[in-house]
């Protein structure tokens, strides 16, 4: 019976905890269908859109700047990007992949920041970002790590 008991713990690590007939591929198409939703929500309703897609304890890890963590912290970080006239982001998410037990996924994509210069120039900045999710209790993804990184440095006026 012990040998039994043995067994049956070795084939559930093994199997890494997967659930018991979860589609992986619908998983990966509905996760990259909330990266979606998550820059809609941002486009239409900025800073409350952003943060509803938000993990209460997530990490963003801000380029030249020491990581932040947590709801509150990282609205203060986007807020300019995201209530500032003449400042504008959006993204594309590329693909996106879950753990076998559905809990823990990630997408990456592109992204362009826009802004306007006290000049009235506009820079446009593009980059990548990978985004962490889980899966709440719920049912709902949350990110809970990001980052993004500009495909050139910043331009030096």
């Amino acid at each position: 019976m012990k040998l039994l008991a043995v067994l049956a713990v070795a084939c559930a690590l093994v199997t890494g905890g997967c659930a018991l007939g979860m589609d992986v591929e619908a998983e990966r198409a509905a996760l990259l269908e909330v990266d979606h939703a998550f820059a809609q929500a941002t486009a239409e309703r900025g800073l409350e859109g952003f943060l509803s897609y938000v993990a209460g304890d997530a990490s963003f890890f801000p380029a030249g700047a020491p990581i932040v963590t947590g709801k509150e912290a990282i609205g203060r970080l986007w807020s300019p990007l995201l209530t500032t006239p003449g400042v504008a982001i959006t993204w594309e998410p590329l693909r996106a992949n879950v753990s076998r037990a559905g809990d823990l996924g990630y997408t990456f994509g592109g992204y362009q920041l826009t802004r306007e210069t006290e000049e009235g120039e506009t820079v446009i900045e593009q980059g990548s970002y990978v985004t962490i999710w889980k899966k709440e209790p719920g049912g709902a993804w949350k990110v809970v790590v990001d980052i993004g990184n500009a495909d050139q440095p910043p331009a030096s006026h």
